[in-house]
């Protein structure tokens, strides 16, 4: 049996290798059985990207949900997993299931849960999921599949989420500023979503691969420099204000800017962090993943703002949206959430904030991040995806916790966090943070410096961690 286990966002898995119809029956048992234990009478919306047998796989589940007497809301086309997010708070659902491998090649599917509270499943509830599969296995239990007279529901919530986003973007400024916004939705579940926003804010578009593909044409539907490269040519090649795109399931954003260049996420937090904070007004903690650039720490102590930082996930940060005030959080891998938004990442919400920073400011995002880099100096960012042994993982991680370096070059380490991997801060502030791949022999190191040396330094470092025999 392929042993089930939830990561930072869901388990995933290579279709009809692990992600097989028989072991999603058993994930959707398991969500079922933890819903019943919770009392949930109140129902679950079910939905799904745009991968292979995308729609098959929702069927399954619907059909266990059903059997176990829960009652199912589905929509008839892949929907984005913050629009599935944004139903279960605005129907006032027990949670939803959501079929989506997110940023991963075509050959991955998977399945994440989100509770009544409409963002990533804590990890109390997943370790509860995960042992009730365990516990349904052993006991080869049928359950879900009593016939039932229970009939699913058919929801758009597109409207509703729409609606929502109204309150919260400047939807006048943006249709005042007559923006031309060239729109990438990846051939994911944002297709046809993405670019009817943009037109309902009152922007122009111009758009590519708006259509469904469940192979994404032939990429991983991850918004980066590499698979962006046609964003940035549409964007000089019509002199658009800006390029915006999302990945498969529309949580993660890319963003180019006026002169066809992509801005990494870490840019992109900070461009929207200080327009929140400083043209908005908007009062809360600021939150970010120990993996995330420090310039928002910079912005934040600028307005008085606490700044919090979490292990790598956004169930980190989404605990606290729901536990506190929270501004803004967000994570280096391209995700956000704000102050009157579900606790859950949102790459559309995020596209619209940096046309609306457009917009408002009456000046591009290229101009923004130089008015940034006068007010708080220079970040530079780098992550390094280092191959190695499992074994020589561990030996390496071990060595970094035990035996950490007190210098490196002329700079003191002054500074060790162990809350996600090992994180070394020097007296300049430039950092780097080695994080063992808990799927992949894979040591992920995240750089950040003030410059180009400061950056090879903490390469060297990182290559040399990694290189050594033990």
């Amino acid at each position: 049996m392929t042993e089930i286990k939830f990561g930072t966002d869901g388990w995933r898995g290579i279709i009809a290798d692990t992600f097989t119809f028989d072991n999603l029956r058993l994930v959707s048992q398991a969500i079922s059985a933890y819903l019943i234990q919770q009392n949930g009478n109140k129902g679950l919306f079910i939905g799904y990207d745009a991968r292979f047998l995308g729609y098959e796989f929702a069927a399954q589940c619907e059909q266990i949900m059903l059997g176990s007497g829960i009652n199912t809301i589905c929509n008839n086309r892949p929907t984005p997993t913050p629009i599935v997010a944004h139903a279960v708070r605005s129907l006032d659902l027990d949670g939803a299931i959501m079929l989506t491998a997110s940023h991963n090649p075509p050959i991955y599917q998977g399945i994440k849960f989100i509770p009544s509270y409409a963002g990533p499943a804590n990890l109390r509830i997943t370790q509860e999921i995960e042992r009730l599969i365990k516990e349904i296995s052993k006991k080869q239990s049928k359950a879900g599949n009593n016939p039932t007279k229970l009939k699913s529901k058919f929801l758009n919530p597109v409207n509703h989420y729409f609606k929502h986003l109204h309150q919260i973007i400047d939807a006048e400024a943006i249709e005042k500023s007559n923006l031309l916004v060239a729109v990438d939705p990846m051939h994911g579940a944002a297709v046809k979503i993405l670019t009817k926003v943009v037109e309902e804010f009152g922007a122009r578009v111009v758009c590519l691969n708006d259509n469904f593909d469940p192979l994404f044409g032939g990429k991983n539907p991850d918004p980066s420099k590499d698979t962006l490269k046609e964003l940035s040519a549409l964007v000089r090649e019509k002199q658009a204000a800006l390029g915006i795109s999302v990945d498969g399931d529309g949580d993660r954003f890319g963003i180019v800017d006026d002169n066809g260049c992509y801005l990494n996420a870490n840019q992109v937090l900070s461009l929207i962090t200080y327009y929140l904070l400083a043209r908005k007004g908007i009062k809360g903690k600021v939150v970010r993943t120990v993996a995330t650039t420090h310039l928002l720490d910079k912005i934040a102590k600028k307005f008085n703002s606490q700044l919090i930082e979490t292990p790598v996930g956004f169930k980190w940060i989404a605990d606290q949206m729901l536990s506190s005030k929270v501004a803004i959080g967000g994570e280096e891998s391209g995700g956000l959430s704000i102050a009157g938004h579900v606790p859950e990442k949102d790459g559309i919400l995020a596209c619209l904030l940096c046309l609306e920073i457009v917009a408002v400011t009456g000046r591009s995002l290229s101009e923004n991040l130089r008015d940034l880099k006068r007010m708080f100096g220079t970040y530079l960012n780098r992550r390094l995806d280092i191959s190695v042994t499992p074994t020589k993982k561990q030996l390496i991680m071990d060595k970094l916790t035990s035996n950490p370096p007190q210098q490196l070059g002329e700079h003191q380490v002054v500074k060790l966090l162990d809350i996600d991997g090992v994180k070394l801060v020097l007296d300049n502030d430039d950092w780097l943070l080695a994080r063992a791949s808990g799927t992949e022999p894979v040591v992920r190191v995240y750089l950040e410096a003030s410059s180009a040396d400061g950056l090879s330094l903490l390469e060297g470092f990182a290559q040399d961690i990694t290189n050594s025999e033990s």
